[in-house]
């Protein structure tokens, strides 16, 4: 009776083993398979966060390089949500101030907003050039 329960044991522990080695196998296929947008995609999620009433808000470390803080932003789903709100510019400047909470880049793209909202109401520029200038800032 003992030995077949130890047998029996055996073959169980040997039986997870073998499939947590295989599930870590395939994860390291899935990583190694992505796509370099992919990287970058799931790099940049460490830096959305969400708050307390279940929104995602972009929170970058003040250390990290200017440059680099502009990619991170004009990559995430915070941009692309504020682009998408166009011509609303009070709420483009509303999720700015909401939702991105790095000063710099806070103040730059509201600069942009407030120099595009000038040009797009004067006549100036037309709604596609006014989302290039977004795009591009």
């Amino acid at each position: 009776m003992d030995r077949i329960f130890f047998i029996y044991l055996v073959i169980v522990v040997t039986g997870a083993f073998l499939l947590v080695d295989f599930i870590k196998d395939v994860n390291d296929d899935d990583v190694s398979m992505m796509t370099k947008e992919e990287k970058i995609s799931k790099r940049d999620a460490l830096y959305y966060k969400e708050d307390v009433i279940g929104d995602t808000i972009l929170i970058i470390p003040k250390t990290m390089k200017y440059s680099k803080k502009k990619q991170i932003l004009k990559r995430s789903p915070i941009f692309k949500e504020i682009i998408d709100s166009f011509p609303m510019f009070s709420e483009m400047e509303a999720l700015t101030n909401e939702k991105i909470l790095d000063e710099q880049l806070k103040k730059e793209l509201l600069n942009i907003i407030n120099d595009i909202q000038d040009k797009y109401l004067s006549g100036e520029i037309d709604s596609a050039k006014a989302k290039e200038r977004l795009y591009t800032y």
